[in-house]
């Protein structure tokens, strides 16, 4: 390629630099430094699958590394402002057939399935401040996140008395 095409190539990759650019909603400073408190630059080494965490929970208050995608499928995973969301295990399935039309999830043989087993394949994480406070930032502005990442998550779990797994996270890794 010679200098010439290079040139006349320039402004073009300028342009579409800036569109993208553009098109990037810019995040609050304040914002920016509470990420860089929780977001964790390195992956925690020994992470386990939220099945596994369960198994081997016996008592409260344990310190654990847990991986797992960003989301439990047709449930809420997350609570606005705050830095609380869903994770779920790698083998959890979702399943996509919930938004065909006349879907009924009370008649469905597969969403009862999913419905029985998904309790104990995810796992709720609140972001906590050293004082044990959750983050009353969206977690997904503090930790840029969206539903299907895999993330690592490095906390104190228990078992809540519903049931549920809640972790009480000091650092978040996503996985890219």
């Amino acid at each position: 390629m010679t200098m010439d095409k290079l040139h006349q190539g320039w402004p073009l990759f300028l342009m579409i630099s800036l569109i993208f650019t553009g098109c990037q909603e810019p995040v609050d400073p304040q914002i920016l430094a509470e990420r860089e408190k929780y977001l964790l630059q390195e992956e925690p080494d020994g992470a386990v699958g939220v099945l596994e965490v369960r198994e081997k929970l016996a008592e409260t208050d344990q310190p654990i590394v847990l991986m797992g995608l960003v989301g439990a499928g047709s449930d809420s995973t997350w609570e606005p402002g705050k830095a609380k969301f869903v994770i779920r295990d790698r083998s959890a399935p979702v399943e996509k057939h919930a938004d065909t039309p006349g879907h009924d999830p009370s008649t469905c043989p597969f969403c009862k399935a999913k419905k029985e087993k998904m309790p104990d394949m995810t796992a709720l994480i609140q972001v906590v401040d050293p004082d044990g406070k959750v983050v009353d930032v969206d977690a997904r502005k503090l930790l840029a996140l969206k539903e299907e990442q895999f993330v690592v998550i490095r906390g104190v779990a228990e078992v809540n008395t519903l049931g549920h797994l809640v972790v009480s996270a000091d650092g978040v890794y996503v996985r890219q």
